[in-house]
């Protein structure tokens, strides 16, 4: 994620496997749900303006 400039938009914490599955996780897996919750939060709050 260290190269990522736009994680939000571009997400890299996932590896996919060659069947298309999630398998596994580049960063830590605390990542897996601390990034959907930082999205909600950014669009409740940009919803408001």
């Amino acid at each position: 994620m260290a190269n990522n400039r736009f994680p939000l938009i571009v997400p890299c914490h996932r590896v996919i496997s060659q069947n298309g599955r999630s398998s596994g996780f580049g960063g830590s897996q605390g990542l897996d749900l601390y990034v959907p919750n930082l999205r909600f939060l950014l669009l409740g709050l940009e919803s408001r303006k």
